[in-house]
């Protein structure tokens, strides 16, 4: 992911410099996939799962720049650090959604639930 593994669970699970590894990867465009999939399921209700260790925050911010939000039924979403729970909420407020949030690790990771 694009965040990094919080000290605290580097520590329980007793994870040391040496066993991670830098991998490059494509990314793709959420909106673009979006529209892939709307595509090939015209009037299916979407519902969005997102765990992108740390790059949730930039596929919100794309779907809600291209008003991709409006196609999502309801979303699942785990954030991870800095900005936080608020940054994810907010966009989906904006765009009409009711917010149910859980904090799982204070300050670096949660859940936000949201729905039509």
């Amino acid at each position: 992911g694009v965040a990094d593994i919080p000290p605290r669970l580097k520590a329980l699970y007793r994870i040391k410099p040496e066993d991670m590894q830098p991998v490059t990867i494509r990314i793709a465009d959420a909106d673009e996939v979006l529209r892939r999939i709307r595509a090939a399921h015209p009037g299916a209700p979407v519902l969005l799962k997102l765990d992108a260790e740390g790059a949730e925050y930039g596929i919100i911010d794309r779907l809600a720049e291209t008003g991709a939000l409006r196609d999502i039924a309801g979303a699942t979403i785990e954030w991870h650090l800095a900005p936080g729970e608020e940054a994810i909420a907010s966009r989906l407020r904006a765009a009409g959604f009711h917010i149910q949030s859980k904090v799982l690790e204070p300050d670096c990771m949660g859940i936000v639930d949201a729905w039509r």
